[in-house]
Formats: structure tokens, C-alpha cells, sequence
């Protein structure tokens, strides 16, 4: 059996598309998003994980080209903003987290977009659980017109392998 870094992982059209669409538009810092446990007339829910600020997030492994990829996002203590469809967005000193629902849990990426010639991306297929520090993903990494353009000829994806770390 190959090393899982030596192991090419694909991602559906579908989800890299829904992916890439949001690598354009890192959140600002909105208190309304947050939602509201009483009772006042807000529809966005609550969040329901407990992303804190000064939380570390590493990246590390490599891309779908085999380039090395190491990233270290630092979450501010901005609210979280609920953006429907999309999920949340949890803001970081040069990037960004986006948790959201899918039908078994939750999914959530890991962005770095401090380089706009080399946006950084480690896609978590599991759910994010509050006792775990370390995930295994799907990296890619490129501006956002060459990660749109890799989308664009394929139905399917090869990405490399990445591995996100919360300290």
C-alpha cells in the first residue's frame, strides 16, 4: 500500500467548485452573522463548533503538483459569519476557515489567501470534532484563475495530500 502522500486524491467537480467560489471572497469580520442564543428574531442558527480565537492552524504536505505546501493560520477573535449555503467562515490573520453541513456532518476548509499568485487549500473530508488536533486532507494550491481553470477542464480533480494541525 502507497504512503498516503504518494496516494493521489480526487474531488468531484461539485465539491471543488463550491470550494473555489469561496477562495475569492474571505470573510470580514461581522457581528451579525453570529447569531443569537435568545430569543430575538434573528433566523442565522448558532454556531455549532467552538473555533477560538489565537487557535493555530498548520498546513503542511504537498499540492497537486507536488510542490510543498506550509501555512500557519492564526484565527482573530472576529465573530463567526453564517453565509447561508456557504456555512461559516471563521476569520485568521492570512486566511480563513469555512465549516459546513453535508449530509453525514460537516466538512470544513482550511484557506491561506495571504498570496493571491499562490492561494492555499486543504480540503478536511470529515467532520471537524472538538477532541481531534489533526486532519488528513486534499491540497491545492494556485491563483484563483489557475485553480478555476483546473476545474474547468476536468470532472474530476487529482489533488495532493495535506495535513491541517490545531494547536
Amino acid at each position: 500500500m502507497k504512503p498516503i502522500s504518494e496516494t493521489p486524491f480526487l474531488i468531484s467537480l461539485t465539491v471543488l467548485t463550491a470550494a473555489i467560489s469561496l477562495a475569492s471572497c474571505a470573510p470580514a469580520a461581522s457581528k451579525s452573522g453570529a447569531g443569537s442564543a435568545s430569543g430575538g428574531t434573528s433566523s442565522v442558527p448558532v454556531p455549532r463548533y467552538a473555533f477560538k480565537s489565537g487557535q493555530v492552524w498548520t498546513i503542511s504536505g504537498q499540492d497537486q503538483n507536488n510542490n510543498a505546501l506550509r501555512s500557519k493560520i492564526t484565527l482573530t477573535d472576529a465573530e463567526p459569519e453564517f453565509r447561508g449555503g456557504q456555512g461559516w467562515f471563521y476569520d485568521g490573520d492570512i486566511g480563513f476557515i469555512n465549516l459546513f453541513e453535508v449530509d453525514r456532518g460537516t466538512n470544513f476548509e482550511i484557506w491561506d489567501v495571504s498570496d493571491s499568485k499562490r492561494l492555499v487549500l486543504c480540503y478536511v473530508r470529515q467532520s471537524y470534532d472538538e477532541g481531534q488536533t489533526s486532519y488528513e486532507g486534499i491540497a491545492l494550491s494556485g491563483s484563483r484563475e489557475e485553480i478555476n481553470g483546473l476545474f474547468a477542464k476536468l470532472s474530476t480533480v487529482y489533488g495532493g495530500s495535506c495535513r491541517v494541525t490545531r494547536s
